[in-house]
C-alpha cells in the first residue's frame, strides 16, 4: 500500500504548494486593497465625506456576486467575503476619522 500512497503524497504536496501561492497572492492582493481604501479613507476625512456609502456597497456586492458566479465560485461567499472586507475598511475610516478629530483638538 505505500507504493500507492506515494504518488498520492507527492500530488497533495504539489497541490497544497499551488494553495500556499495562492494564499500569498491573496494576501499581497488585500494589502494592495486596504492601502487603496485607505487613501479613499483620507479623502474622505479631508473632505467630510461619510465612511460609509450604503449605495456603492450595494453596487459592489451584486458586482462581486456575478463575478463569483461566472468564475463557479459560490456567491453567498464571495458576499460574505466582500462584506467582512467592507466592514474593516469602515472601522479604519472611522479610525481615521476619530484621529483626524484628536489631532484637530490637539492644535486647539
Amino acid at each position: 500500500m505505500r507504493d500507492a500512497e506515494e504518488p498520492a503524497t507527492a500530488e497533495l504536496s504539489r497541490i497544497r504548494a499551488e494553495i500556499d501561492a495562492v494564499d500569498e497572492r491573496l494576501i499581497a492582493l488585500l494589502a494592495d486593497r486596504f492601502r487603496l481604501t485607505r487613501a479613499i479613507g483620507r479623502l474622505k476625512v479631508d473632505n467630510d465625506i461619510a465612511s460609509v456609502d450604503p449605495a456603492r456597497e450595494k453596487i459592489q456586492i451584486a458586482r462581486i456576486r456575478r463575478l463569483a458566479g461566472a468564475a463557479g465560485l459560490d456567491e453567498d461567499l464571495a458576499e460574505t467575503v466582500l462584506r467582512t472586507v467592507i466592514g474593516q475598511v469602515v472601522v479604519d475610516h472611522e479610525d481615521m476619522r476619530r484621529r483626524s478629530a484628536d489631532d484637530t483638538q490637539d492644535q486647539e
